[in-house]
């Protein structure tokens, strides 16, 4: 595997998939596969321009078949049957956003979302928030079949690898920015009425 320029591995990190120089072509995009390694996705695909998936991001066409195709809309982009959604944490086939732990130590709000804009690597982002926890943030990206592919690639994996911590993260069902506009709009707790002194005999 090839790295890009300045990057160098620690012995004890996990696999990583480098899109942007890990991408080849297949026996299985030779053949019309539909599916992504997620072997590749692990940084782990030992079978090269033999696998019978796609060794590379997600495309338009993609993006499409899982919004309208009969096996992409019951599969993500990996070929797995997509699981339903329980509690905040989203069916990975339905959304574009994703809440992401374990962000290097930055002292603004800035470098946290330069942080989290690397992750555009995996595609295009169409927004990222920052938190008042500075080890947390969001991303949107402009298609679900990326968000899908980034969480499955870099969950358990630091954003860089001399960045230190494993990020954990989660396809989320909410968008993060309507639901701080909600909570803008929602008007303050009354106060609670004060009571009546009690009587005296």
């Amino acid at each position: 595997m090839d790295l890009p320029p300045g990057i160098d591995i620690e012995p004890d990190a996990l696999p990583r998939c480098w899109p942007a120089v890990d991408a080849c072509e297949t026996e299985g995009e030779r053949t019309g596969s539909r599916w992504i390694c997620v072997e590749w996705a692990n940084g782990s695909c030992e079978r090269g321009a033999a696998c019978a998936k796609r060794h590379r991001a997600p495309t338009e066409a993609d993006e499409q078949r899982l919004l309208f195709s009969a096996d992409g809309v019951t599969h993500d982009i990996f070929g797995r049957p997509r699981i339903a959604a329980t509690n905040s944490v989203a069916d990975p086939g339905s959304s574009s956003t994703l809440h992401v732990k374990g962000l290097p130590p930055s002292r603004t709000a800035q470098e946290r979302r330069a942080a989290l804009e690397l992750l555009s690597e995996w595609g295009e982002l169409a927004k990222t928030w920052t938190l008042a926890d500075p080890s947390e943030g969001y991303v949107k990206f402009k298609k679900r079949s990326c968000a899908q592919m980034c969480a499955e690639a870099m969950h358990g994996r630091p954003l860089r690898p001399d960045y230190g911590g494993a990020l954990e993260i989660s396809v989320v069902a909410l968008d993060p920015g309507k639901v701080q506009a909600s909570q803008a709009r929602a008007p303050p707790p009354r106060a609670a009425p004060a009571r009546p002194p009690t009587p005296h005999c």
